[in-house]
């Protein structure tokens, strides 16, 4: 059935993550062929269901057990339930595809064990794409051309190096204040790292057992590390000493939402600003609590107070602080972003967006542009920046933005924003352009060679590295081509420091990779022991010399600057 094709499965329990399917190039719809007592379907998707891991398919045609095939007048409805599925897309190569990643109108081959007339089919395989050319597969509304048209010149090219005038959080080169870093590009001020690592990887310094669930990246700012998780039913904030592990503090702030997807615990990474730390709870709680015992200091919601929607996956931003004040998202036509005085928690201002997106999963960042600071996010429809200083529309740019969830924090550079999604969408730059008294985001190239779902992407000198899905990608920034794609680790997030990217799979393993933009060039590699049956999504962090791994209620610390 499926002929010399490699075949490899990976169960993740609990996950929508569903399978892998290696095939070979040019795969035509007629080797997927059913088995013994197997029925095989084909038609087009008319809803997805997550949570019963399960879509209805509008069946069109059917093969049968003995081999014939019949074509229906009318398409029938018939759920199919993926269970231990292999499910792949379709394109140059094939992935590891998502099952929030199906929409309706996607066409669909499935076999499986027919359970009779108007019951459910579990199914041992399925195929999606979006049409057929030639008899084969197609991902996208057209096969991609050899050569494209060269893509407006900006005015200036963007200088990659670092943003300009970035949400700084002060604090040493060895700490990690704050979501992706001291200037929140994922970008570590460390120096004088490991070089390589050996089979076994870094030595583990030390580990921290029950912090409770979740997918909070930590923060580490003066000799302290801050994360959030679930104990119990309660939705909590942790420090503990970064010598060590040990436990400084707990803090309860909410009640544990369980009925949002993956409902393991928390997400946002804790904010530290001097004697102040700042988070968003999974239900909306924005808290300010003091660093010595963690104490609150003001506490707001977003839902309540603000009119926000939780978002099927949580509130998963991280806090931005900018000078005076704390910036979250709420979401929706009345109060889209709000800015709030850090020091006692009154709202400064709200900020209304026209189309009145609803919150996501990305975290703002703050960037000056033709002389005006700006707040960017992405929000449910797309990109937007609003003004600092009284939270006034500026611009907005849809074309990154997918219809299931955006993920990962936009990268500025010197007037250019490069924004990307995941659910085969893909990224690109805009140049934004003073237009009267707002702007206009002018899109400079859009690529689908980086669709980064929330593994993050850091830009190291002209060129940005990232996942594209499953498979780590270095473009150049200044012409969205691709120079080089690597398997790697699989699907995962990245974090730079010291000429290197601490590239972690959302499996478990983690890799030590040159930041080459010529060639992919591993250094070393290791699996994460102790792991969880659920998904590695807290980012890779690198400060003080050591490398926190974060996984659901354990932290593992790693020395990454000391001798083997």
């Amino acid at each position: 059935m499926l002929g010399n094709r490699e075949r490899t499965t990976k169960w993740l329990a609990g996950g929508a993550l569903v399978g892998l399917l290696l095939a070979r190039a040019g795969m035509t719809a007629g080797e997927l062929d059913p088995g013994p007592g197997e029925i095989h379907l084909q038609g087009v998707i008319r809803s997805v269901d997550i949570e019963e891991k399960s879509f209805v398919l509008d069946a069109a045609s059917f093969t049968l057990p003995n081999g014939s095939t019949r074509s229906l007048s009318q398409p029938r409805p018939k759920t199919i339930e993926i269970g231990e599925t292999a499910v792949f897309l379709r394109r140059e190569r094939t992935r590891t595809v998502e099952l929030g990643e199906l929409k309706p109108g996607f066409r669909a081959l499935v076999v499986g064990k027919d359970l009779g007339s108007g019951k459910s089919l579990p199914a041992r395989e399925v195929a999606v794409w979006e049409k057929i050319v030639n008899g084969r597969y197609a991902l996208g509304s057209a096969p991609r051309p050899v050569s494209k048209p060269a893509a407006p010149k900006p005015t200036e090219p963007p200088a990659a190096t670092e943003p300009a005038a970035p949400a700084r959080i002060s604090g040493a080169g060895g700490e990690w204040p704050q979501w992706r870093g001291p200037d929140r590009n994922g970008l570590s001020r460390e120096t004088g790292l490991l070089d390589s690592w050996p089979q076994t990887g870094p030595r583990l310094a030390w580990r921290a057992p029950g912090l409770g669930g979740g997918y909070s990246t930590p923060t580490v700012a003066g000799g302290r590390i801050y994360g959030m998780g679930y104990r119990g039913e309660t939705e909590t904030v942790w420090c503990l000493d970064a010598a060590t592990g040990r436990s400084v503090w707990v803090a309860e702030i909410a009640r544990a939402n369980r009925g949002v997807g993956y409902g393991e615990g928390s997400r946002c990474s804790p904010t530290v600003d001097g004697d102040r730390v700042y988070v968003l709870g999974v239900s909306g709680d924005l808290v300010c609590l003091d660093t010595a015992r963690g104490g609150i200091q003001w506490h707001r919601s977003l839902v309540r107070e603000f009119g926000g929607r939780i978002p099927d996956w949580g509130y998963s931003e991280s806090p931005l602080v900018d000078g005076d004040r704390v910036i979250a998202c709420p979401g929706g036509a009345n109060a889209t972003i709000v800015a709030f005085d850090k020091q006692t928690g009154r709202d400064l201002w709200r900020s209304r967006v026209p189309e009145g997106d609803m919150a996501q999963y990305a975290s703002a960042i703050a960037a000056d542009v033709a002389g005006q600071r700006q707040y960017i996010q992405f929000m449910r429809g797309g990109v937007i920046g609003v003004s600092a200083r009284d939270g006034r529309f500026l611009w907005r740019w849809n074309r990154p933005a997918n219809g299931t969830a955006n993920c990962s924090t936009p990268i500025f550079s010197n007037g250019f924003v490069f924004a990307a999604s995941g659910y085969n969408t893909g990224g690109g730059l805009a140049q934004l352009v003073p237009n009267g008294g707002g702007f206009t985001a002018r899109e400079v190239y859009f690529t689908r060679d980086m669709k980064n779902h929330h593994g993050g992407m850091v830009l190291v000198g002209d060129h940005l590295y990232g996942c594209d899905e499953a498979i780590l990608t270095c473009l150049d920034i200044r012409t969205g081509r691709a120079t080089w794609q690597e398997r790697s680790v699989g699907k995962g997030s990245v974090t730079y420091a010291d000429g290197h990217l601490y590239v972690r799979g959302e499996g478990g393993s983690i890799a030590l990779v040159e930041a080459n933009p010529q060639r992919y060039v591993e250094k070393g590699r290791f699996s994460q022991p102790e792991r969880s049956s659920k998904p590695s999504w807290p980012h890779p962090v690198v400060a003080g010399g050591k490398l926190l791994i974060r996984d659901q209620e354990t932290l593992l610390c790693y020395d990454v600057k000391g001798v083997l």
